[in-house]
């Protein structure tokens, strides 16, 4: 809402604590203004919110009630001092920001600007920072020593240091604030009284004084000197500033003389020419101000009006761009040397400037006042009326504009007069003339219906439809009167045509050619010769459809730069030739619901709120773009013949037609500003003024400034916050172990003073790629369970569109220890070490289960091998005792020797039994008594040979028991005696080859497949299976190779000649 007083009413009174508050948010910052005049009055007024200010160009005097005057003196100077403000009062647009906007308290003392363009506020519940959209408050809950706050100043290590009500030192870094809790040499040895002022010296050090003190501090670094120049003498209460010189000497300044002092306590007295009312710092600038002029730097830079010595100067901004200085005081804010003079009658704490060089002004009493950067640019007016503007123009640098009322007003030399008023010429109508005859337009047919007919002429804020001609004649046609007007010009228009017609519906909008007029209705056009106003034949008007059957809606209207009028309805476009409607069909379905014909291209919107852009070609029309916005356009404003203003829901947009007919030939441009209200009614424009109506008010600015890019929005960070510690981010790279990753919380700081609503992304990857995301807030959650590089990358988007510089900070999360190529090196080796520990335990648990089983089976083994060992030995018995039956009943004769060589056989065997292995002498020895034995028995049937290798060591040489005697055997037994041959031989070899000791038995029996008819098989095989099962077990329990066959020996012609018996015993031994 836009409200504004009247400007001839001035007011001084403070402002109504109890005024409602809207609050405020991102979105608010293109909220309209409100506007207020200010230059004193004793009538006490509430204003809103957001409030212009009423400034006088001439002296503005407050005189303090401790000057001498008496009462009548007083009073009559203070009246001609009104009157004076009063002739020359301008308005300018102030925005006012208080709790309800985010501030902690509405007594603001102090504001400040940082190093990278925030504001800075301390107010006595604490501190506030502002970024140009919203405000982040401190307080003791957030580590402050103090809630109230005086006074600010950063040092060359960007520490913002605040100046407490209690005395304490701290100062805010990196989003930390530091005081003597968690930095130890901020702790002072005393307490003292509150910081006054804060000033970064020459040298980089901090002087900080303390009120109605003998103590000051110097803090370079870390270190902090404390120094007491109680020695002086002089009353604490006068000094006025205190500036360093050197490293060991400061200038001591009190109001009309001065010290050079030492911090040996030396001192040298000196006189100031000026007496020195009052010293200050402010926005880094030492300032002493004297009875007549303000001193910066031992240099005058502006003199003061003799009038203000009633004013306590709070504070100082020098604005060196607009070479002017603004005197914050007791009773408002002095702009010299101008004299102009804003907020009487508040206390004005101090001001300074954004980035955008708007001026931010604090009070003790209303918060903070922002006042526009190009405020000498605006104008703030009222419409008379307070009802909504219906049609405005400018010609000739004038304004003039046509009200709800149906009034017409003009705007000159800054003064609204009204030109036409449409109540009185109706009340005049109806006293002349009560009973007028009428022509009559139905708009329910499709033709002009000329009659006489009578009406009253009570409704009077029906619509009307208004036009203003290059020639200043004003065409405004109601439903019930339709006016030409003229002589604009004098203070009051006359009405040099009047057609009696009216019509049944209303009027949209007009337009006016060189030969008709065009009035437009809902579904209907009236088309109205020129040639009928001078001869009020009405038989030449007509009403223009686009489609008679389907009864269609206009909504669009405009005018090309050749005179033709164009209307849209909801699918078509259509282009008016004298009373002719034609559809253009090269457009299709278009269906723009408002739209504006400018320098070769079309430009609207659609029923879906789609932005079109159009080129007009005269055959093929090119759509170059389609805009899809969250905004809701609403109205096409030209501004010359290349610019046009589109309004939306929340912003305004400029468009640059810069080539017609080429394609890329325009260019979109938010205007951002914080003053300009939204959603206005009407806007009217040209290149040299832009006139925005709202709600009774009309702002008038520059039309270049609408043109102004706004500066980008800039982002910092701040600082990175893990669960153990807290990093500042004000490098390009932080390492932080891996023990401290989990929930990281990285502020940072977007700050944009443009009016603009702001907009921030963040994109978090470990490359060069970008995934944008918008955030709201300003830290960065961020939850890494992998170590690495991460780059996060955070932008800032305003409501010009324009992005900031994106900012990257490169967050270096180190590698935990077990990452580390030392220690994965130790666990490669510790896991072999392991693995072999473990694969030496399973083997040694399964060699030791082998080796039980082993031992279970060789023992085992043994015992069998014992028990065939000892099978052999009664087999061998047996047979031998069937010879010696067999002697005893043949051959007695040969029992005696046969008795003497059985026993030492069964001597030998009974020996060789009980042990695993014995030589080959000892089982040579055996064969030989049982070959004995054999041929005492059968005689002629047996006869054997012995062949042995004499180069084999048969004592070392050991073989198991009974290993060649049962080959004997058998061979004799089953391959010799069937046969019963004198020529029966068999033969024993023993020999070595290679790594191998060799035995074979050989015969010339019956073979393998010849059958004894005396012999049982099974026990033919007896001897042979009890070997077999023997050599079996010596293979497994001696580790030794050993190898038996049996096989048939046959001749070249087949015949079967014997058989072959052998064994193979390899063994390392050999």
């Amino acid at each position: 809402m836009i409200i504004t007083a009247q400007t001839r009413q001035t007011i001084s009174a403070p402002i109504n604590k109890s005024m409602p508050a809207l609050p405020f948010h991102s979105s608010a910052l293109n909220a309209a203004p409100v506007f207020y005049p200010v230059n004193g009055s004793s009538q006490q007024r509430t204003f809103p919110k957001d409030v212009a200010c009423n400034v006088s160009t001439g002296f503005f005097v407050h005189c303090s009630m401790a000057l001498k005057l008496s009462r009548l003196p007083y009073l009559l100077f203070l009246l001609l001092t009104l009157v004076f403000v009063q002739a020359n009062a301008q308005v300018y647009p102030i925005r006012n920001y208080t709790i309800q906007d985010g501030l902690p308290s509405n007594t603001v003392y102090c504001v400040y600007k940082d190093s990278k363009g925030a504001l800075w506020f301390g107010t006595d519940k604490g501190i506030a920072r502002y970024n140009g959209v919203r405000f982040e408050k401190f307080s003791t809950a957030d580590g402050l020593p103090d809630n109230e706050i005086f006074c600010f100043g950063e040092d060359k290590y960007n520490r913002l240091w605040m100046g407490t009500f209690n005395g304490s030192l701290c100062y805010y870094k990196d989003g930390i604030i530091h005081t003597a809790v968690n930095t130890p040499f901020l702790k002072l040895p005393a307490k003292y009284p509150f910081i006054f002022s804060i000033f970064n010296e020459y040298d980089g050090s901090v002087t900080i004084c303390f009120s109605n003190s003998t103590y000051f501090l110097n803090i370079i670094g870390e270190k902090v000197h404390l120094y007491n120049i109680a020695s002086l003498k002089e009353d604490s209460w006068r000094m006025r500033q205190i500036v360093k010189r050197s490293p060991a000497q400061y200038e001591i300044l009190y109001k009309s003389f001065a010290y050079l002092w030492d911090t040996s306590g030396k001192s040298i007295h000196k006189t100031i020419p000026d007496s020195l009312a009052v010293g200050y710092i402010s926005n880094d600038q030492r300032y002493l101000i004297s009875d007549h002029e303000i001193i910066r730097n031992d240099t005058a830079i502006c003199k003061i009006p003799p009038a203000s010595g009633g004013m306590k100067t709070q504070g100082m901004l020098e604005d060196k761009e607009r070479h002017q200085i603004m005197m914050c005081t007791s009773k408002g804010l002095l702009i010299l040397p101008q004299n102009k003079f804003l907020f009487p009658g508040h206390v004005v704490s101090s001001a300074t400037k954004d980035a955008s060089g708007n001026y931010w002004v604090t009070t003790t009493d209303e918060g903070i006042f922002c006042l526009n950067a190009g405020y000498e640019h605006f104008g703030i007016f009222n419409n008379p009326d307070k009802t909504r503007i219906i049609y405005a123009r400018i010609i000739h640098n004038q304004l003039y504009f046509t009200t709800q009322n149906n009034n017409i007003y003009t705007l000159k030399n800054d003064t609204v007069k009204k030109l036409f008023d449409g109540y009185a010429f109706k009340d005049e109508i109806m006293l002349r003339t009560p009973n007028p005859y009428l022509y009559y337009i139905d708009f329910g047919h499709y033709e002009t219906m000329p009659t006489a007919a009578r009406r009253r002429l009570e409704y009077r804020d029906l619509p009307a439809a208004s036009y203003l001609d290059t020639n200043l004649q004003f065409y405004h046609f109601s439903s019930w009167d339709c006016l030409i007007l003229d002589q604009l010009q004098t203070n009051k228009a006359r009405v040099a045509e009047q057609l009696p017609m009216y019509t049944a519906g209303c009027f949209k909008n007009m337009a006016v050619t060189d030969s008709a007029v065009y009035l437009q209705g809902f579904n209907d056009i009236v088309y109205l010769p020129k040639t009928v106003i001078k001869s009020h034949d009405f038989s030449q008007v007509r009403l223009l459809k686009s489609n008679p059957e389907k009864h269609e809606r206009f909504f669009g209207w405009a005018k090309d730069s050749e005179g033709n009028v164009w209307v849209s309805t909801v699918d078509s476009l259509y282009k008016i030739e004298k009373d002719k409607i034609i559809v253009q069909p090269e457009y299709g379905a278009i269906g723009l619901r408002k739209f504006s014909l400018l320098n070769g291209f079309l430009i609207g919107y659609k029923h879906d709120n789609t932005l079109l852009i159009s080129h007009l070609e005269q055959q093929n029309p090119v759509t170059d773009t389609i805009i899809h916005s969250a905004s809701i356009w609403d109205g096409f404003y030209q501004i010359d013949s290349s610019h046009i203003i589109i309004s939306s829901s929340d912003k305004y947009y400029m468009v640059a037609l810069t080539k017609p007919g080429a394609k890329n030939g325009f260019h979109i441009q938010p205007i951002a500003s914080r003053f300009i209200p939204p959603q206005t009614e009407y806007i009217c424009a040209d290149s040299t003024s832009s006139y925005f109506f709202k709600n009774g008010t009309i702002v008038r600015l520059d039309t270049k400034h609408l043109f102004d890019v706004s500066s980008k929005p800039v982002v910092y960070f701040v600082s990175l916050r893990t669960k153990d510690s807290i990093y500042a981010a004000n490098q390009n790279t932080i390492d932080i172990p891996y023990r401290e990753t989990g929930d990281l919380q990285i502020s940072y700081l977007p700050l944009s003073f443009g009016g603009g609503d702001l907009q921030c992304e963040y994109s978090i990857s470990q490359n060069e790629s970008n995934d944008w995301h918008t955030i709201d807030e300003t830290t960065i959650h961020l939850y890494l369970a992998h170590y690495g590089t991460y780059y996060i990358r955070v932008r800032a988007k305003e409501a010009a569109d324009s992005y900031s510089d994106t900012v990257t900070f490169q967050l270096n999360i180190l590698k935990p220890f077990w990452a580390t190529w030392w220690f994965i090196t130790l666990v490669i080796i510790a896991a072999l070490i392991l693995a072999w520990m473990i694969i030496i335990f399973i083997t040694r648990r399964v060699l030791r289960r082998r080796q039980k089983d082993y031992e279970a089976d060789m023992k085992y083994q043994k015992m069998e091998f014992k028990a065939l060992n000892a099978l052999m030995n009664p087999h061998f018995i047996f047979n031998t005792l069937n010879n010696i039956q067999n002697l005893f009943k043949n051959q007695q004769n040969k029992a005696d020797e046969y008795f003497v060589t059985f026993s030492r056989l069964i001597r030998q065997n009974m020996q060789n039994v009980t042990k695993d292995t014995i030589s080959l002498e000892q089982e040579l020895n055996l064969v030989a008594n049982y070959l004995k034995l054999e041929k005492l028995r059968f005689a002629e049937f047996v006869n054997y040979t012995m062949d042995v290798d004499p180069e084999l060591d048969l004592d070392n040489v050991f073989i198991p028991p009974l290993l060649i005697q049962p080959l004997v055997e058998n061979s004799i037994r089953h391959g010799l005696l069937p046969k019963e041959s004198p020529q029966n031989q068999v033969t024993v070899r023993v020999y070595e080859k290679g790594q191998s000791l060799f035995v074979e038995v050989e015969d010339n029996g019956i073979g393998l497949k010849g059958k004894s008819s005396h012999i049982d098989p099974q026990h033919e095989s007896l001897g042979l299976s009890n070997l077999r099962k023997r050599i079996e077990h010596m293979n497994r329990t001696h580790r030794e190779v050993i190898t038996f066959n049996l096989v048939e020996l046959k001749g070249e012609n087949g015949r079967v000649k014997g058989t072959l018996a052998s064994i193979e015993i390899s063994s390392a031994r050999w």
